[in-house]
């Protein structure tokens, strides 16, 4: 098992490969906006715009979408159950 974080671009790239699962982590707009200015990297406007780009792109086609709106645990945890039912 390999995981990467990749754009939503590069996994539209790989949509043929019968080896490759998708995994799409996402959050509302409003909660990731919040995120995001917490974080304090970003220039003044960046967040803004990066939130509409996200909003111009279509998300890829994923097999499995966790939805990180909660504590970052419970969305560590979803990711890290779903990636077990491969290793079994």
């Amino acid at each position: 098992v390999v995981v990467g974080n990749g754009s939503g671009e590069h996994a539209r790239g790989l949509a043929d490969r019968p080896d490759v699962r998708r995994i799409l982590v996402t959050a509302p707009p409003g909660l990731l906006r919040s995120r995001l200015e917490a974080r304090g990297r970003e220039e003044p406007g960046a967040v803004a715009e990066r939130l509409a780009r996200n909003t111009l792109l279509a998300h890829p086609r994923a097999e499995h979408v966790i939805c990180n709106d909660g504590p970052l645990a419970a969305a560590g945890t979803a990711l890290r159950n779903h990636l077990l039912e491969f290793a079994e």
